[in-house]
């Protein structure tokens, strides 16, 4: 799902609600709120690897996997961020069965200061 609107309409108070209403129901997977203001939330290398960390607490062969392809590629924390999705999420994720379906939110990608980062995830 993506929530869009003019700032101040309420879409941080909507992805705080959904985070929790799923963290009540054991769905979520992980969840990122940017803020160009705070250093480490304003940039997206933090992004896949807090959603990589997060995974990997909810599944070890997902944890084994990131942890792969960390070992493999010791630049990946500094990779494009292309690569640490494909890399630290999608790869360690494609051969996992979620026994309930698992969400991921992520609020204020218009602060997150890379272009890149929406097309990334609407492929």
């Amino acid at each position: 799902m993506l929530l869009t609107a003019v700032a101040g309409a309420g879409k941080t108070t909507v992805a705080h609600t959904v985070a929790h209403i799923c963290a009540d129901r054991k769905q979520l997977a992980s969840s990122f709120f940017f803020n160009r203001e705070i250093e480490g939330r304003n940039k997206p290398h933090a992004l896949f690897a807090t959603i990589a960390a997060d995974l990997s607490q909810m599944d070890p062969d997902i944890a084994n996997r990131v942890a792969a392809a960390i070992e493999e590629d010791g630049c990946l924390p500094s990779a494009p961020t292309s690569n640490q999705f494909v890399d630290l999420v999608l790869n360690p994720c494609q051969r996992t069965s979620f026994v309930r379906p698992v969400a991921i939110v992520i609020d204020a990608l218009d602060e997150a200061r890379d272009d890149c980062l929406l097309e990334i995830l609407r492929d």
